[in-house]
Protein backbone atom coordinates (compact mmCIF):
# COMPACT_ATOMS: atom_id res chain seq x y z
CA UNK A 1 0.00 0.00 0.00
CA UNK A 2 1.01 3.58 -0.60
CA UNK A 3 1.85 6.00 2.19
CA UNK A 4 0.30 9.31 1.20
CA UNK A 5 0.68 11.04 4.59
CA UNK A 6 1.20 14.75 4.10
CA UNK A 7 0.04 14.69 0.48
CA UNK A 8 -2.96 16.53 -0.95
CA UNK A 9 -4.88 15.00 -3.85
CA UNK A 10 -7.49 16.67 -6.04
CA UNK A 11 -9.81 14.03 -7.46
CA UNK A 12 -12.10 15.21 -10.24
CA UNK A 13 -15.37 13.40 -10.79
CA UNK A 14 -15.20 12.08 -7.25
CA UNK A 15 -18.85 12.58 -6.44
CA UNK A 16 -19.64 8.98 -7.34
CA UNK A 17 -18.38 5.84 -9.03
CA UNK A 18 -14.69 5.25 -9.68
CA UNK A 19 -13.78 8.82 -8.70
CA UNK A 20 -15.41 8.37 -5.28
CA UNK A 21 -13.53 5.11 -4.73
CA UNK A 22 -10.23 6.73 -5.72
CA UNK A 23 -10.80 9.67 -3.37
CA UNK A 24 -11.66 7.33 -0.51
CA UNK A 25 -8.62 5.13 -1.21
CA UNK A 26 -6.29 8.17 -1.24
CA UNK A 27 -7.75 9.30 2.09
CA UNK A 28 -7.36 5.83 3.59
CA UNK A 29 -3.69 5.92 2.56
CA UNK A 30 -3.17 9.19 4.43
CA UNK A 31 -3.78 11.93 1.86
CA UNK A 32 -5.96 14.95 2.37
CA UNK A 33 -8.47 14.94 -0.47
CA UNK A 34 -10.18 17.66 -2.48
CA UNK A 35 -13.41 16.16 -3.82
CA UNK A 36 -14.60 17.79 -7.06
CA UNK A 37 -17.73 17.10 -9.02
CA UNK A 38 -20.34 18.98 -11.00
CA UNK A 39 -23.07 17.26 -8.93
CA UNK A 40 -23.47 19.12 -5.62
CA UNK A 41 -25.30 16.35 -3.74
CA UNK A 42 -22.78 13.73 -4.86
CA UNK A 43 -19.91 15.92 -3.58
CA UNK A 44 -21.58 16.17 -0.17
CA UNK A 45 -22.09 12.40 -0.03
CA UNK A 46 -18.43 11.71 -0.81
CA UNK A 47 -17.36 14.33 1.71
CA UNK A 48 -19.46 12.60 4.36
CA UNK A 49 -18.03 9.16 3.56
CA UNK A 50 -14.44 10.38 3.70
CA UNK A 51 -15.10 12.42 6.82
CA UNK A 52 -16.48 9.36 8.59
CA UNK A 53 -13.53 7.27 7.45
CA UNK A 54 -10.58 9.58 8.16
CA UNK A 55 -11.94 12.80 9.68
CA UNK A 56 -13.54 15.93 8.28
CA UNK A 57 -10.31 17.94 8.55
CA UNK A 58 -8.78 15.89 5.73
CA UNK A 59 -11.46 16.48 3.10
CA UNK A 60 -12.52 19.54 1.12
CA UNK A 61 -15.61 19.08 -1.04
CA UNK A 62 -16.18 21.50 -3.90
CA UNK A 63 -19.06 21.64 -6.35
CA UNK A 64 -17.22 22.77 -9.46
CA UNK A 65 -17.29 22.59 -13.24
CA UNK A 66 -13.65 22.20 -14.20
CA UNK A 67 -14.39 22.87 -17.84
CA UNK A 68 -14.37 26.53 -16.73
CA UNK A 69 -10.85 27.91 -16.20
CA UNK A 70 -11.92 30.30 -13.45
CA UNK A 71 -13.30 27.36 -11.47
CA UNK A 72 -9.94 25.58 -11.77
CA UNK A 73 -8.18 28.70 -10.46
CA UNK A 74 -10.64 28.94 -7.57
CA UNK A 75 -10.16 25.24 -6.77
CA UNK A 76 -6.40 25.67 -6.49
CA UNK A 77 -6.86 28.77 -4.31
CA UNK A 78 -9.33 26.94 -2.03
CA UNK A 79 -6.98 23.98 -1.74
CA UNK A 80 -4.04 26.21 -0.81
CA UNK A 81 -6.15 28.05 1.74
CA UNK A 82 -7.37 24.85 3.39
CA UNK A 83 -4.28 22.64 3.21
CA UNK A 84 -1.43 25.06 2.46
CA UNK A 85 -0.16 23.01 -0.44
CA UNK A 86 -1.17 20.96 -3.45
Amino acid sequence: MLNLEGKVAIVTGSGEGIGRHIALAFAQQGASVVVLDIKAEAVRETEHLIGMEVGAERVLALHRDISQSEEIDQTVADCMERFGRL
